[in-house]
């Protein structure tokens, strides 16, 4: 099976190159704001229209080359045809390219990129991960990003072999992952990724912007400035610090997947926000938390390393006991079972349950989704 892979590798750009580079990003990010524009105008989304209504105009008014006009226009048409993204802005902070327009050279470990002026060749700076990834790699597309404290880099996409996952037919057994708050993840087979840590870290970097952002408000226009650069560089720590976090999350449960024959099974995430009802200084730790970002990293690696990943109906998973399907009680981290006894951690509880769902799924045993009710009853499949 083949798959794409992301490599960010490192530019060096000296100080002549890098207005000519931010030239070119404001360019691309304008034509994309043009773009959208005319088509939220005239009620079109696909790329062929875009290209046939604005196309020439694009260019002539931003002076892009004709296949950066093109990636421009790729990169419009998909958010026009989602309701969610339709108006949104675009940022001077990465442009698109293709083959025609970049040409990287692994063994001299340099690029060439297509900007508003010409061709420049840049050198790059990769580490032996990036080395061992590119090598005899020939890739065809790359996105120029300009990241924290205005460096830049090149992430390079590249195909390679991943193994296919198994038939339906050949898992028997399932990892289920259930997402909270207190643990940031438990899975069925009994680890646990503590949140207490990272809750406190966002805690702390809460008061610390609620104490810049007071500053601010009272403060003189120098004040304010140096406040809002200071908050700025407090977002880019937090998003940076969760987002390790979760690579190193789902690198094990990955991992462990693999090693052990199993399934990843999680909890479709659509309104968990709305389904979870927590105190307010939990709510402010629920809005930052990203869930969403944690299962792509596990659907990632999960597909280049040849793991199934299926997502189920997360309701009674946490009301339901796993040994005998009754309905229990949870209090917190606790769950008992009036029925059979059995007593455990809540959330390990909750994943077992995902585990057994997801298999049924993927078995297509909708029986198993069901739980016995105290009055008798059953509830599900």
């Amino acid at each position: 099976m083949e798959t794409i892979r992301t490599l960010s590798c490192r530019l060096v750009v000296p100080p002549p190159a890098t207005a000519r580079i931010d030239a070119t990003l404001d360019a691309f990010a304008q034509a994309c704001t043009y773009v959208a524009d005319w088509g939220n105008e005239h009620k079109k989304h696909r790329q062929y229209d875009l290209h046939k209504g604005c196309y020439r105009d694009m260019r002539e008014q931003f002076g892009l080359s004709a296949n950066l006009s093109v990636r421009a226009i790729a990169r419009v048409a998909p958010r026009l045809a989602n309701p969610k993204t339709r108006h949104s802005q675009f940022k001077p902070t990465s442009i698109d390219y293709d083959a025609r327009i970049f040409k990287l050279d692994v063994q001299n470990e340099v690029v060439s990129l297509r900007l508003l002026d010409g061709r420049c060749i840049l050198a790059l700076r990769l580490g032996e991960f990036q080395r061992q990834g590119l090598q005899g790699q020939q890739p065809t597309s790359a996105t120029l990003k300009k990241g924290h404290k205005n460096r830049y880099y090149l992430d390079v996409q590249v195909k390679e072999e991943a193994p296919e996952p198994p038939s339906d037919a050949d898992i028997d057994a399932a990892l289920g992952v259930d997402l909270g708050l207190r643990q940031i993840a438990t899975d069925s087979a009994g680890h646990q990724f503590q949140g207490q840590d990272l809750a406190d870290y966002r805690e702390h970097r809460a008061d610390v912007r609620a104490a810049l952002q007071a500053k601010a408000d009272t403060g003189s226009k120098q004040t304010r400035k140096a406040c809002r650069r200071a908050l700025k560089r407090l977002s880019g720590r937090e998003r940076r610090h969760q987002k390790q976090i979760n690579h190193t999350i789902s690198k094990h449960l990955v991992a462990y997947a693999k090693e052990h024959g199993l399934a990843i099974v999680f909890e479709v995430l659509k309104g968990i926000r709305d389904r979870c009802r927590f105190r307010k200084g939990q709510r402010r730790r629920l809005d930052s938390w990203a869930f969403y970002q944690l299962q792509q990293f596990v659907e990632y690696k999960a597909r280049r390393a040849g793991v199934r990943v299926v997502s189920v109906d997360p309701r009674y998973t946490s009301q339901t006991c796993a040994d005998c399907l009754h309905v229990g009680v949870r209090r917190q981290d606790d769950f008992s079972c009036n029925d059979c006894g059995q007593r455990s951690h809540a959330d390990f509880n909750a994943a077992r349950n995902i585990a057994r769902w997801g298999l049924a799924v993927i078995r297509g045993e909708y029986s198993l989704l069901s739980c016995v009710l105290p009055s008798g009853g059953r509830v599900g499949g």
